[in-house]
């Protein structure tokens, strides 16, 4: 993150909104059908990503900077590829989704480890 992004104050209304809407996101996709999630995602993570991305170094960033700036690398890659992996197997009608989601977080984990080592 460069100096001038860290300088910037978000709204932390806006950063609070990612973090429930994620939840929500999340839940919804054990709770929901495929499709109805897709249009809840649409809603609660498209429209604010594009108001994030329509104007760069102002109080309303997209997901991936609030990620970046409050998520270390080595926690939010085993979470959000074992959240896919759980998901994934549990809209695919899948045996045992949290075996696919622990998984999936380890490649996650293992991604994150050797990306880091090789660009050191």
């Amino acid at each position: 993150m460069s100096y001038d992004e860290a300088s910037v104050r978000w709204s932390p209304a806006w950063v609070a909104m990612w973090i429930l809407f994620s939840i929500a996101l999340v839940s919804a996709a054990f709770l929901v059908p495929f499709w109805s999630w897709l249009t809840l995602a649409g809603l609660l993570f498209g429209i604010p990503e594009a108001i994030g991305l329509l104007k760069h170094k102002d109080s309303l960033p997209p997901l991936t900077f609030v990620v970046r700036r409050y998520i270390p690398r080595y926690i939010w890659f085993p979470l959000m590829y074992g959240a896919f992996g759980g998901i994934f197997a549990f809209w695919l009608g899948i045996a045992h989704p949290t075996r696919w989601a622990a998984m999936w977080a380890l490649l996650g984990w293992l991604t994150d480890h050797f990306t880091v080592t090789y660009d050191g």
